[in-house]
C-alpha cells in the first residue's frame, strides 16, 4: 500500500476499522458464527523507511486479530494486497506458527496473486 506509515500505524488503523466493522455487524444482527473475515494483511507502507521481518509483520497481524476479532468468527482469509506471492506466503505461514491457541483458522484469498504469474508465463503463447 502506498505511504510511508510504519507497522504500528497500520495496526492502529486496522484495529479501528475492524472494531467498527464488528460493532456494525452486531448492531445489525449478523450471525458471526457463520461469517469469515476477508481482510488485508497489516503491513507498513511501501515507502516506510523502517524494514520489518516476516515475524514482526506476522506478530502485528496476530495482535490486531486478538484485539478485535470476536471468538465467534472462526476464520480469517487474508488478501495478498499486491504483495509478492512469496512475501505473502511467508507472512501467512509465520502467522499460523505464531497464532498459538487463537481460535481462528487463518488462510488466504489470493486468486490474483496466484493467477498473474501464470498469465506472465503464458504471454505470447497461443491457446
Amino acid at each position: 500500500m502506498k505511504g510511508d506509515f510504519d507497522l504500528e500505524t497500520a495496526m492502529a488503523v486496522n484495529v479501528k476499522v475492524q472494531s467498527s466493522l464488528y460493532k456494525a455487524m452486531l448492531e445489525h444482527g449478523v450471525f458471526l458464527e457463520g461469517s469469515i473475515l476477508k481482510t488485508n494483511m497489516v503491513n507498513p507502507g511501501l515507502s516506510c523507511p523502517q524494514s520489518y521481518t516476516v515475524e514482526q509483520i506476522a506478530e502485528a497481524n496476530i495482535r490486531t486479530l486478538k484485539r478485535v476479532m470476536p471468538v465467534a468468527i472462526r476464520g480469517v482469509n487474508f488478501l495478498s494486497g499486491g504483495q509478492r506471492l512469496e512475501d505473502a506466503a511467508a507472512r501467512l505461514s509465520a502467522m499460523n506458527k505464531q497464532k498459538g491457541n487463537s481460535p481462528w483458522n487463518i488462510s488466504f484469498s489470493w486468486s490474483a496473486a496466484l493467477q498473474f504469474p501464470l498469465f506472465d508465463l503464458c504471454k505470447g503463447k497461443g491457446g
